[in-house]
């Protein structure tokens, strides 16, 4: 519903004068009501097939139905649109059930009930609208988690989550193939176990040393050297990120195997050596 068309109400009622009376309440608070009244079974299917209304408004009993049944056809098809139970026939018994069945609300008819009905019916709108905003919200959270948990799980990089204290919190699958390590097997240890820190006093090669601050540890950025489940050892880059989630203090470490960049370079090094040599030998000749 947006604001310049007509509150549209489906009225699900046995007596012909409901539609007009329901019409004149409302209207004295949302003057763009559109009231229809739907008298039995064949014309609320239609109207719950077609899908054109935002609020339902029910009887608590009817000649061919309840109003129980009233809710659970409509939220069934569209649980996102509030149910209203207006009744003449209830009581307190009655009017608990209705709430706790997933009623929206529930008011007793009469005159005097003319502002209240639509004072409930924007009520619950505003919480249909609430309700709905966080569920797309829930959903997107979902999404979001599903998208991030494939890149992880598909990265070639290993990427580990570490506390304050360097206990690894959470890695990526990719640690098993960098550092035969099964994920589950790494969880809860000191990131020792993967990689030299400054504070095991290892040497750090090309590594930058950045402290954490006033945790007691100190973390490698850089090119430094990794530690496979065998005791072997291998150069990878480092990178790392601080975040904060929920007032603790993490730290996000991406970390990329450059053995194969090392062969390279290597291999780049001997070659132009060994061009040098030979345009050396070429000008004594």
């Amino acid at each position: 519903m947006s604001e310049s068309s007509p509150l549209r109400i489906l009225l699900v009622d046995d007596t012909p004068e409901a539609e007009s009376y329901v019409d004149r309440w409302l209207r004295a608070d949302i003057p763009t009501v559109d009231v229809r009244r739907v008298p039995g079974q064949t014309e609320l299917s239609e109207a719950l097939a077609a899908n054109r209304y935002d609020v339902v408004i029910t009887e608590a009993h009817l000649s061919w139905t309840d109003g129980l049944d009233i809710l659970r056809a409509v939220k069934a098809r569209q649980p996102e649109h509030p149910v209203l139970m207006l009744t003449g026939q209830g009581d307190e018994d009655l009017a608990v059930e209705a709430l706790q069945a997933g009623f929206d609300a529930y008011l007793r008819k009469g005159t005097h009930q003319g502002g209240r009905l639509a004072a409930a019916v924007n009520a619950s709108l505003e919480t249909a609208r609430e309700r709905n905003a966080r569920q797309r919200a829930e959903q997107a959270l979902i999404e979001s988690e599903a998208r991030h948990r494939a890149i992880l799980a598909t990265a070639p990089d290993t990427i580990l989550t570490i506390d304050e204290q360097g206990r690894i919190e959470s890695v990526n699958p990719a640690v098993q193939r960098m550092f035969g390590y099964e994920p589950a097997e790494v969880l809860g240890r000191d990131v020792t176990v993967l990689m030299p820190l400054a504070t095991a006093g290892e040497d750090p090669g090309d590594a930058e040393i950045e402290s954490s601050g006033d945790a007691d540890i100190h973390w490698l950025t850089g090119v430094t050297a990794g530690r496979r489940k065998d005791g072997s050892t291998f150069p990878l880059d480092l990178a790392i990120s601080e975040v904060r989630l929920a007032g603790r203090r993490l730290f996000t470490g991406i970390i990329r195997d450059i053995t194969d960049h090392r062969r390279a370079e290597a291999e780049r090094i001997i070659l132009l050596e060994r061009e040098r040599a030979a345009v050396t030998e070429w000008r004594r000749g």
